[in-house]
């Protein structure tokens, strides 16, 4: 237990020296704040895309419907990466361009002048805000249960606490400090993944035999579910949809 509690601690404390490290000015300008001056690195870039893109959502979401639905329900990530890489093709590069035209810092902003509409911006201010704080919300949930049953912690405390120290960083860093901790965690992550996979491999005589007792316990989880074109077609709309509009893909394409 205190070798947990440690090596928590020494995390929580690595993010917040990289959010400290990576803050703004004090007296900085929206655009640095917002936007970190329009000057995020490609690596910087593609790390804090990925660790957004897989969140709280891909590490205990993801791995349930997996486990309760097998092998069949895992292409849905690779397919919503798709097209968060397709929409960074098809409007990621035109939304830069056109921020740095118009100096727009926030989306609703750019959508305001783009098509000089003042009405369309709040409606599309709205919707993000609407859509966004149950997705934002997911991550301290995520985080609570995860203190939960590492350390015992209450949930409740585990959501402020890890709240707590996202605000910090990200109020005083701004986009900047969020995009380095986002390149940093999705690194961790990428790596405990990796490892997670090794050892409950090996644990089970390798990852051909692991598949070998899962196949023989539990057939049904390597089975394909019935192909449905209809929802086929309404999760294609939906995975399209939301990566254009999502608050965070928004706002560092506009950076």
């Amino acid at each position: 237990m205190i070798t947990k509690i440690i090596v928590l601690i020494a995390y929580f404390l690595i993010i917040l020296i990289i959010g400290f490290i990576a803050r703004t000015r004090l007296k900085s300008s929206p655009e640095t704040y917002f936007l970190a001056d329009r000057k995020l690195g490609t690596l910087v870039l593609l790390g804090t895309m990925v660790a957004t893109n897989f969140s709280a959502f891909t590490v205990f979401g993801t791995s349930g419907a997996g486990y309760r639905d097998g092998y069949a329900f895992f292409p849905i990530m690779g397919f919503g990466t798709g097209f968060m890489a397709l929409t960074f093709w098809i409007l990621g590069r035109k939304i830069w361009e056109a921020g740095r035209r118009t100096n727009a810092v926030t989306p609703p902003e750019l959508v305001r002048v783009l098509y000089e509409s003042p009405l369309l911006s709040f409606i599309f201010s709205l919707v993000m805000i609407i859509f966004t704080i149950p997705y934002l919300a997911l991550q301290p949930m995520a985080a609570g249960y995860a203190l939960e049953a590492l350390i015992g912690m209450p949930y409740i405390y585990g959501c402020i606490l890890v709240t707590a120290i996202i605000l910090i960083y990200t109020l005083r860093g701004g986009l900047r400090a969020v995009a380095w901790t986002d390149l940093f965690q999705g690194v961790v992550m990428f790596l405990l993944l990796l490892a997670s996979l090794i050892i409950v491999a090996q644990h089970h005589g390798g990852f051909i035999e692991a598949n070998h007792k899962i196949l023989a316990s539990n057939p049904d989880l390597f089975s394909r579910p019935p192909f449905c074109p209809l929802c086929a077609e309404k999760a294609s709309c939906c995975f399209f949809i939301s990566s254009c509009c999502r608050q965070d893909h928004f706002s560092r394409w506009c950076g």
